[in-house]
This record gives C-alpha cells, structure tokens and sequence, in this order.
C-alpha cells in the first residue's frame, strides 16, 4: 500500500502565519485521510517535534518519507510558490520519478474556509 506525500507552505516572518499555516494543513491532511487516502504531512505530524536546526534540518526526515511516496501532493495556498520547501520536494520528486500533482486553492478554500485562507497570507 503507498501513501500520498503532503506538500505545503510553513515559513513566513509573522508567526501567526505560520499557526495558521499548520492549521490549514492538518484540515486538509484530515480532509483527505477521512476521503480514504493514505496521507503523510510533514507539517500535519511533525511540527512540535524537537527534530534539530528547523527548516533544513527537517528536509533529510521529509525526503526519506517522500522517497517511499508514491505521489508528492502539493497544496497550492498561500506561499506555495515562494516555498524553498516545496521547490526542494519537486525536485527530489523529479529526480526520483515520484508522479506529482497539485491540489488547486479552490479546493483548499473548500475544505479550510475564507478566514482560515486570509489568515495563512498574513491578511487577518
């Protein structure tokens, strides 16, 4: 059985960005997992973890889970595409042949709410 790697945006200078960011992702990570998916969330799972030296010190754990994906799914909310993150997760999904996909703000809207999208830009 494969799983579903969860791609999405965390840093942001505002830490209330970043909260609001987490928040959205474990709803969608829910969203998903109560669809039937099998669904990893770096984010979803791992964020008051103690791994060490934040951001990049979580990018060997992340690409080690994303190796044994069979589908990197990018969130496209806000920062999506500002996200050093996700450009490194595309790429290592890239050189390994992992297929990627996106799941389009429409969506995300759907299952996050106006506010809870405003907030993670940083608007509210």
């Amino acid at each position: 059985m494969g799983f579903t790697y969860l791609a999405s945006p965390f840093e942001h200078k505002n830490p209330d960005v970043m909260e609001a960011r987490c928040e959205s992702v474990r709803l969608i990570t829910s969203s998903l997992v109560a669809k039937g998916d099998v669904v990893f969330s770096p984010i979803a799972y791992t964020e008051n973890s103690e791994l060490p030296e934040p951001p990049q010190g979580w990018l060997k754990f992340d690409l080690a889970m994303l190796q044994c994906a069979d589908l990197l799914l990018i969130a496209c909310m806000p920062g999506h595409q500002d996200s050093a993150g996700i450009k490194q997760e595309i790429e290592f999904a890239k050189k390994h042949d992992i297929k990627t996909k996106t799941l389009e703000p429409k969506i995300i809207q759907e299952i996050i709410g106006a506010t809870l999208w405003e907030r993670s830009k940083g608007n509210v």
